[in-house]
């Protein structure tokens, strides 16, 4: 029997990088708001999606008009927002603390970036079988096999050597894991004041077998003004996914 899916969203960033007056989940990419396309691919492509939530700014109306405008085309699916936190991490915490009546420990909790509106259908399933297939394994994340060349520098922006990297792997979301498993590693990072940059490191920090799933170059975050371009093209280009 197929785990029961709990899919979070945390938005309640600014995307300062963005050096937009608006967050980048809200600037427009092909007709709608950038947030729109992900929770529609999710909602479209997540296999026994139990529950969607929308982690949002304290007082984020936009956000909220949004999110239910979205949700009047899915009846059938509970769709809700609730208020983030100042840190991605604390964002994610307060939708696993409200979902405490809803999620069983061992669900499945899958943790996507707002700002990742091309990922492929087919790379959420392929990554959702793997961690169905594997008992040994914790979570898993879909990631990309570094193939670029990699300096590292030091304080002046000079090159100190070049990394080796095979093995290398740039991270991307989904990112899925059990809910018990995974709050516990977040309110342990929580009251440790340690800073998390997603729900792996937090995992890996306990210990845990985190499971690297290969996914299309494709699935790219908005993160700069030329990224908008890039994921209106590969939209554009992804035909079958709409």
């Amino acid at each position: 029997m197929t785990s029961p899916i709990h899919v979070i969203v945390p938005a309640a960033g600014s995307g300062s990088r963005m050096q937009s007056s608006t967050p980048k989940q809200y600037l427009s990419l092909a007709g709608d708001p950038v947030l729109s396309h992900t929770l529609k691919r999710l909602l479209n492509a997540v296999p026994s999606l139990h529950s969607l939530t929308v982690a949002l700014t304290a007082g984020d109306e936009t956000g909220v008009a949004l999110v239910r405008q979205v949700a009047s085309s899915y009846p059938e699916k509970l769709i809700t927002t609730i208020p983030g936190g100042a840190e991605r991490s604390e964002s994610v915490l307060n939708v696993l603390d409200s979902l405490q009546q809803v999620a069983g420990k061992d669900d499945w909790v899958l943790v996507h970036d707002a700002a990742r509106p091309c990922v492929r259908p087919e790379d959420i399933a392929a990554m959702m079988a793997v961690l169905n297939a594997d008992g040994g394994i914790d979570g898993g994340l879909l990631a990309i096999p570094v193939s670029a060349t990699l300096k590292r520098s030091d304080a002046a922006d000079c090159v100190v050597d070049t990394v080796d990297r095979q093995q290398m792997w740039s991270a991307a979301t989904p990112q899925v894991f059990r809910y018990q498993a995974l709050r516990e590693a977040l309110q342990l990072a929580s009251d440790q004041q340690r800073a998390v940059t997603d729900e792996a490191s937090a995992m890996e920090a306990q210990k845990a077998r985190v499971k690297l799933i290969p996914c299309q170059p494709d699935n790219i975050k908005i993160t700069w003004q030329g990224d908008l371009a890039m994921a209106e093209a590969i939209i554009a280009s992804q035909t079958d996914l709409k």
